[in-house]
């Protein structure tokens, strides 16, 4: 199938791969939509339009004529109905769940929760309806090993007879599920347990729970509305939260046969998304928080938890199950915070204090992002910016590295600056080899900022080159040799680094492009030893390049981080700070492309 013409949206490897496909089977990609890095780059490469804004996606689609829309993997955007039904040909969800068992939950996931060896990549059509619609590929695979699955044309081409028939298994299953649940309803066959992802307060502490209530008052400067109040610690819960979604436990009022009040807890599941204010959280969240959930209660233990009822009066502690509660009252009492011993005194102050600055900036100001809402008062974060953060310290502004350890020599000159295995070298010694190599590479161009690649293994000889580098003005650029190939390559092409420090041993692991000058310091050292010993007086000053580490690549292409001196030596200001300068050793452990190597060679020769 060539020639149809259609747009993308999703997010993951998948995306990328798909649209290479696309692309392979002559398909007219209009547009990309994607908050992926490598996915913009690989669009932008190859001159297709490309966004991760998708109301200008969604805009672009309904200003165009196209064939298909491919949602593949997409967790974020909710198609709007406009734009169903748009495509000429099908929307196309491609995404790996099993339809229509555990929706809206990514299967693999779903899958290793519940002990199952499979799951199913599926291909199916969006329409207005449910997502149980035209089925144009629904694959079995292994869930753990999942290697061997390709991921083929996602074009609909297949034999159209098959579309039926898995229409109508998937009609069958839904059918089954669905008697299940009525049987379950209608007979005392416990509900299933739920898989939850409970919320957990950092303040929390559930290992030694007091027998004893502790109720808290939280006493606000306006009245809000009970039921807000319960939303609006919800929203504080995913203020706190580093997961976008989880669960609170929702105590909800029930009466028994003798008419009398008792409390059941059921879960709620606390759903955030990028960017959304207050006001689009609370929408979201208010049909759970007042649909009946009177057969929806759960014996699971639920850390934290929220609560409205009518007064003070009606609450006893042995009717809330968590940790810790957030109680609203009907009769417009003030809220206050329940726990059973989980919260120190200072903890659940602090907790009260986040409140009584949460809560007000959300009844006034609904329409801010929930992450741009405070939980700090004006005072509060005065006292962490400024009075906490009084941090100025003298910091030496005229200095380089070498320079401060050129200063440690002068000091210690007889003292151990490096022990490697059996091999010890003193200060004098260290300094004396790394000028002589450093007037071999002034001699070779080096000059401030030029770029000297080192690839060593690690010994006394990579510490000479390191300071070597620094005395004639020039910047390091760390090869480890123990990197992949073509790691190394990548590194040495984009930094375009001139000269290359190695050793002969090392360098087959290297692809080493022409002009590059190699200067490999075991073969060379009889003619760098012939060098004079003094320092040279470099032209380097401490806004020059000190190093260049490359990050690890794992959201795209590696990029190179440009270091200078200054920036350094104000780190070894702050050490000095935290650790102190006393004599001692410290074990150098960590690879050169890892900048934490600054401190543990540099930090520890110049102090």
């Amino acid at each position: 199938m060539t020639g149809f013409s259609c747009f993308v949206v999703g997010e993951g490897a998948l995306v990328l791969n798909c649209l290479k496909i696309l692309l392979e089977q002559g398909g007219d990609l209009r547009g990309v939509c994607s908050t992926d890095r490598s996915v913009h780059e690989w669009a932008t490469t190859h001159q297709i339009v490309n966004t991760e804004d998708r109301s200008i996606f969604e805009q672009q689609i309904l200003s165009s004529e196209y064939d298909y829309l491919f949602s593949i993997n997409n967790l974020a955007w909710v198609i709007p109905t406009a734009v169903i039904g748009r495509a000429r040909i099908a929307i196309i969800n491609y995404h790996d769940a099993q339809l229509p068992q555990q929706p809206n939950l990514q299967t693999t996931s779903w899958a290793w929760l519940n002990s199952k060896t499979q799951h199913a990549i599926t291909k199916h059509e969006i329409v207005l309806g449910s997502d149980a619609t035209r089925i144009f590929q629904q694959k079995v695979i292994g869930t753990i090993t999942g290697a061997g699955e390709s991921i083929g044309d996602i074009a609909p081409v297949l034999d159209r007879s098959l579309i039926p028939i898995i229409s109508q298994q998937n009609a069958e299953i839904c059918q089954q599920a669905q008697a299940l649940a009525i049987t379950r309803s209608t007979s005392n066959c416990p509900p299933p347990e739920i898989e939850l992802a409970p919320f957990q307060h950092p303040y929390l502490s559930t290992s030694q729970l007091q027998t004893s209530i502790q109720r808290v008052p939280i006493a606000l400067t306006e009245q809000v509305e009970p039921e807000s109040l319960l939303a609006i610690f919800a929203a504080y819960c995913a203020r706190l939260s580093p997961e976008l979604e989880f669960d609170l436990g929702l105590h909800i009022e029930r009466f028994d046969r003798n008419i009398q009040l008792s409390i059941a807890q059921t879960p709620i599941r606390i759903q955030t998304q990028a960017g959304e204010s207050f006001k689009q959280f609370k929408t979201r969240l208010e049909p759970d928080l007042n649909r009946d959930l009177a057969t929806a209660a759960t014996a699971q233990f639920i850390p934290v938890s929220i609560a409205l009822l009518d007064n003070p009066a009606q609450l006893k502690s042995q009717q809330l199950t968590s940790a810790m509660t957030l109680v609203a009252y009907a009769d417009c009492s003030p809220p206050e915070l329940i726990h059973t011993g989980a919260l120190t005194p200072t903890d659940s102050d602090a907790i009260v204090r986040q409140l009584q600055s949460f809560v007000p900036a959300c009844n006034s100001q609904p329409e801010q992002p929930l992450a741009r809402l405070p939980l700090m008062s004006t005072a509060e974060q005065h006292q962490l910016l400024v009075e906490w953060n009084q941090t100025t310290a003298t910091i030496p502004t005229d200095v380089c590295i070498h320079h401060l350890f050129e200063q440690q020599v002068a000091r210690t000159p007889d003292e151990i600056a490096i022990t490697y295995k059996s091999k010890q070298i003193t200060y004098q010694e260290l300094n004396t080899r790394a000028n002589q190599l450093a007037h071999y590479l002034i001699r070779q161009g080096v000059k401030p900022d030029t770029l000297v690649a080192i690839q060593m293994e690690r010994s006394i000889k990579m510490a000479i080159g390191l300071l070597a580098i620094h005395k004639a003005s020039g910047a390091y650029l760390p090869l480890d040799p123990d990197f992949p190939a073509d790691r190394l390559a990548l590194m040495i092409e984009d930094s375009q680094a001139p000269i290359l420090l190695t050793q002969q041993r090392v360098m087959s692991s290297l692809t080493i492009p022409a002009g590059v000058r190699v200067i490999a310091i075991d073969t060379n050292w009889a003619e760098i030893a012939q060098q004079p010993t003094t320092n040279p007086h470099a032209e380097v000053k401490p806004e020059h390049l000190a190093y260049i580490i490359y990050t690890s690549g794992s959201t795209g292409k590696p990029k190179g981080v440009m270091v200078e001196h200054r920036n350094a030596v104000n780190f070894f200001t702050g050490m000095d700070q935290r650790i102190g300068a006393t004599p001692g050793v410290w074990l150098a452990v960590t690879s050169l492309s890892f900048d934490i190597s600054v401190l543990e060679i540099f930090w520890t020769l110049t102090r």
